[in-house]
């Protein structure tokens, strides 16, 4: 997929899945670092309330992205599909690094507070990035995941 500006995002799965797709939105979205550091705190001496407060910032986060996502859709469209690098095999997490370019490592930074470090993981950790559009069968990352988490939102398919 080429970006305005010629960068590339190299990915068969995400040239497949968008390839009719004439708009795409590329995001970075987090729910910040404060949850994280009480979430660091409480798991020192109570590490149940450590996991349940962190479950609820991965909640938190998914439901940021819910509002993102039907703020994006055209009337507010069914087949927005997102797709985020490092979340499968098919898209690797060094893909992370030309997001951040396309849309400013300083200018994320600064107005969303999200860095990238040296192994292409956002900080904080509750944060996600990737490309979002209208598709002409929606896509679920899901889809090509065999993990069975409480979080699936359509079945296994292979790919």
């Amino acid at each position: 997929m080429i970006l305005e500006g010629g960068k590339i995002l190299s990915s068969k799965l995400l040239a497949e899945k968008f390839k009719c797709t004439h708009e795409v939105a590329v995001y970075i979205v987090t729910i910040g670092s404060d949850l994280e550091k009480r979430v660091a705190e409480l798991g020192v001496r109570d590490l149940y309330r450590s996991f349940i407060l962190d479950n609820i910032g991965t909640y938190a986060l998914r439901q940021v992205f819910e509002y993102m996502r039907k703020d994006f859709g055209p009337n507010n469209s069914e087949r927005i599909s997102k797709i985020s690098p490092g979340v499968s095999t098919y898209w690797g997490i060094e893909q992370q690094k030309i997001i951040f370019d396309f849309l400013g490592k300083e200018k994320v930074r600064e107005s969303v507070g999200v860095i990238l470090n040296e192994h292409y993981v956002m900080v904080p950790k509750k944060s996600v990035s990737g490309v979002m559009g209208d598709t002409i069968n929606l896509f679920h990352e899901c889809q090509i995941c065999e993990k069975n988490c409480e979080y699936r939102k359509a079945p296994f398919s292979g790919k």
